[in-house]
């Protein structure tokens, strides 16, 4: 059983958090939750970041930063540094963030059971360690869990990815979502659903027992036969998230220990 603890964490520098700030933005570009033809940087102002991101209003900015870099800052030293937005920048952002107390976890290699430490077991034992502050089920986790099911969209995804984003940014593939095309299909529920209120119709009109007569009976079978075919088409049509390559939390780990050695000094 690989050794779980809570990761070291050291203080996290200005150079860091803009690099983190750049990071979520491009996820969210990846898909198409924020304008990728948005370049952020140190002299990106809080407006402009704000509109390329679709983000809230600096109050609820404030609450979001401040929660997320566990900092119980004032809301007075937030607007200071949010506002105005169109002459504060991200690079000042990140610096009062930084030196608020900001930290960020330190991937340290691991070695158990007599083998030599590892960088992506010490990745993959703080990628554990963070779910399970998330409320997941960390002890179902192993190497070889596919990460598919923690990437299906919704509250899900946005849990788990709030857990890993800043581990070491700008390491892993940028995420990605394919959404199938739904015309055809929901246009053919659709025109199920009119035949269904045609025959509902004729049969109130012509039955002398409209709830019980022959053609509402056809009505319902056909309602619900429209309803399990609807049910069918989004299951199969789902949008499906991908971060390139990585399958298994193996591979996850394996990148992210990766991409912790260079950003050492960051």
């Amino acid at each position: 059983m690989l050794r779980e603890r809570p990761p070291t964490q050291i203080p996290a520098t200005a150079e860091y958090v803009l690099a983190t700030i750049q990071d979520q933005h491009r996820h969210l570009a990846g898909i198409y939750e924020a304008d990728p033809h948005t370049d952020l940087t140190a002299e990106t102002t809080i407006a402009q970041w704000r509109e390329a991101d679709e983000l809230t209003d600096w109050r609820g900015l404030a609450r979001g930063l401040d929660a997320y870099w566990k900092l119980g800052r004032s809301r007075a030293e937030w607007k200071a540094v949010l506002k105005p937005a169109r002459k504060r920048t991200l690079g000042g952002l990140s610096a009062f963030i930084a030196a608020s107390g900001a930290t960020r976890p330190e991937i340290e290699p691991i070695g158990f059971l007599g083998v030599p430490p590892c960088p992506a077991a010490g990745a993959f034992a703080i990628v554990r360690s963070a779910l399970r502050e998330a409320g997941f089920d960390a002890d179902a986790i192993t190497p070889d869990s596919p990460l598919e099911p923690f990437l299906r969209g919704g509250v899900l995804l946005t849990r788990f990815w709030r857990s890993i984003d800043s581990l070491a940014p700008g390491t892993l593939p940028t995420l990605r979502v394919d959404h199938p095309p739904l015309e055809k299909p929901l246009a053919a529920c659709v025109i199920g659903f009119m035949v269904a209120a045609g025959v509902s119709f004729l049969g109130l009109l012509h039955s002398p027992f409209p709830f019980f007569g022959p053609l509402t009976a056809v009505l319902g079978t056909m309602t619900l036969l429209a309803i399990i075919a609807l049910t069918a088409v989004l299951e199969c049509h789902r949008s499906t998230y991908e971060l390139g390559d990585l399958r298994t939390f193996k591979d996850l780990a394996r990148a992210l220990a990766a991409g912790a050695r260079p950003s050492v000094g960051i």
